[in-house]
């Protein structure tokens, strides 16, 4: 759980900043950190927080691949009905829209 508070705060510092860039260089390291350490629902929340970061930069293709990321783990950890996971759902479909 440290890990994923740490990146997940640090990212949402340089979010808040603002400094876009050093908020996605932190959080796709946080997110590969929790991929080689097998932590598949911390490794979703990050990659959430990623995808919103990237959608704020501008890079909406970035942002739906690592939203698409934390879909398929949330939906393989907690299923499709899951609040969660309808959340991620919820704004991973309006962001392709926007494509």
């Amino acid at each position: 759980m440290a890990m994923l508070f740490f990146y997940s705060s640090l990212g949402r510092a340089y979010q808040e900043i603002p400094n876009l860039t050093q908020a996605g260089q932190v959080l796709r390291e946080g997110v590969a950190t929790t991929e080689e350490s097998g932590e598949e629902r911390k490794e979703a929340s990050l990659a959430n927080q990623l995808g919103g970061t990237l959608l704020a930069k501008g890079d909406l293709e970035g942002a739906l691949r690592y939203m698409e990321r934390a879909l398929k783990i949330l939906e393989k950890s907690y299923g499709t009905d899951n609040p969660s996971t309808r959340k991620v759902r919820g704004n991973y479909e309006a962001m392709r829209k926007k494509k």
